[in-house]
Parts: C-alpha cells; sequence; structure tokens
C-alpha cells in the first residue's frame, strides 16, 4: 500500500513539468482509486491521525463520478468500500474484536476555488477544490452525515489526473454504535472522458 501511494506521488511530480496545455473543464469525468477511513476518536484531522493499522485500509476502494457545469462547480457522487480489521482497527477509541465493514455514498457539489482565487495565473496542471454535501454510510448500521472537505488534482494530460482528498463527515443522528464524526480520504486516479 504504501508503495502504491509512493508511486503515484513520484509520478505526479515528475509530470508537472510536462503538463502545460489547456484542460476542457466540462462535461463527465470519472475517477477510481484508494480510500482511508479514520474513526478512532481523534476530532481535528490535522490534530493527527491514528496509526494506520487502526484505520480501515484493507479493502480501500473507491469510485466516483463528477459533472462539471461550469467552471467553478460541480456535481460529484462516490461509493467508497473499506474494512477495519479485528484486534487492530480502533472505532470510537476502542479495539475491535471481529473484522468490521464499512461501505459509503456520497452526494455533493465541488467548488474550484483556484478558479476563483488565481484566475488566470494558476497552473493548467493543478486544480483545489472545496467540497460539501450528504452521504450514507454503514459501520455495523446505517447513518446519514453531512460531509465537508476539500482537495487538489494533479493533472498529468489532457485527461488523466490525480485527485488527493480529504472528506469530514458529520453524523446527523447518533442513536446506535460507529455513529460517531470521522474522517476519510481518497487517493486515485481521475479520468475525463
Amino acid at each position: 500500500m504504501k508503495k502504491s501511494i509512493t508511486t503515484l506521488l513520484i509520478l505526479g511530480v515528475f509530470s508537472i513539468g510536462h503538463s502545460q496545455y489547456k484542460l476542457d473543464q466540462s462535461g463527465w469525468s470519472f475517477d477510481a482509486g484508494i480510500n482511508l477511513v479514520d474513526n478512532s476518536g481523534n476530532r481535528l484531522p490535522f490534530k493527527g491521525y491514528s496509526e494506520l493499522k487502526a484505520m480501515a485500509l484493507s479493502s480501500p476502494f473507491t469510485l466516483g463520478a463528477e459533472n462539471r457545469f461550469s467552471d467553478l462547480f460541480s456535481y460529484t457522487g462516490r461509493l467508497s468500500i473499506n474494512q477495519w480489521k479485528a484486534n487492530e482497527g480502533v472505532i470510537d477509541k476502542t479495539t475491535i474484536s471481529e473484522d468490521i465493514s464499512y461501505l459509503s455514498m456520497d452526494g455533493g457539489l465541488k467548488f474550484y476555488v483556484d478558479q476563483l482565487i488565481l484566475s488566470n495565473t494558476r497552473p493548467n496542471w493543478f486544480e483545489l477544490y472545496l467540497e460539501g454535501g450528504l452521504g450514507y454510510f454503514n459501520i455495523d448500521s446505517a447513518h446519514v452525515s453531512l460531509n465537508f472537505g476539500g482537495g487538489s488534482i494533479i493533472w498529468l494530460s489532457k485527461s488523466v489526473g490525480i485527485n488527493l482528498q480529504l472528506m469530514s463527515k458529520f453524523i446527523v443522528i447518533n442513536k446506535v454504535n460507529y455513529g460517531t464524526n470521522h474522517y476519510q480520504s481518497h487517493l486515485g486516479f481521475k479520468f475525463i472522458l
């Protein structure tokens, strides 16, 4: 897993100098990659993540679709699955005794802030965005969340990029176990068709 992430980052860094073009920023794009879920009880993502083994990382697949209807805005949808490992994974500050699966379906609105704040001076190979919306997730039972986060896209060509995102998920109603706020990170390839 660490080798895959390192390889993606190295490809992005070496491709930056070769990506001088005008992106077609309308229409559909899709992404596929991995995700990481931290539901260990940390409330601030930059205060420090848990150890990797405490997070959901054993089946970390994610698929997403985006419809960009203007330079600034797009609709998004994402499906993610993952799993915490027994005797290693931590949910709500408790080490779990059995494997527990994670499923999430999220929809939202993405705002490309680089288009607004950098205007004509921004590089064509880089985009920066904020995203907010609603989500459904299941950790032993179903929950609804309000999601807010952001990320960046490093374009390797006119149609392929690397997407890195951090999403905070705030539970709407907490009535049962594992229905607490958590963080989900995504790393993957983005494709414009």
